[in-house]
């Protein structure tokens, strides 16, 4: 390269082209993967919040705090039963699903419903 070829910095057209050029590339190539990263959380957030919410009942603890610890007759059992499923039903005609902590192994506390 010649004297000519190169300014008062001492760089070629090339690399000013290079260190012009570079980070407006880069910038766009990050925001492009940005943009996908984003549009994909959106479509996410969409799926997740067109679920329905969840609701955990502890049946055999809601059950024994129905009964009040005393001991029950098949009649304030089946009472207190017939109590904690209706609370579901509550909750199922409320747009939850409702499950039984005893079939899950792990859920935040504040899925629990105490009926």
């Amino acid at each position: 390269m010649t004297a000519a070829e190169k300014d008062a910095t001492g760089w070629s057209p090339a690399q000013w082209a290079f260190v012009v050029l570079w980070p407006a590339i880069a910038s766009a190539a990050f925001a492009w993967i940005m943009d996908t990263r984003v549009l994909h959380l959106d479509v996410l957030r969409a799926d997740v919040a067109a679920r329905p919410p969840i609701a955990v009942i502890d049946v055999d603890a809601a059950v024994t705090s129905k009964l009040g610890g005393a001991q029950s007759s098949n009649e304030s059992l089946d009472a207190a039963q017939q109590s904690v499923q209706n609370a579901a039903r509550k909750l199922r005609g409320a747009g939850y699903i409702v499950l039984d902590a005893k079939n899950v192994f792990a859920y935040p506390k504040d899925f629990e419903a105490a009926p």
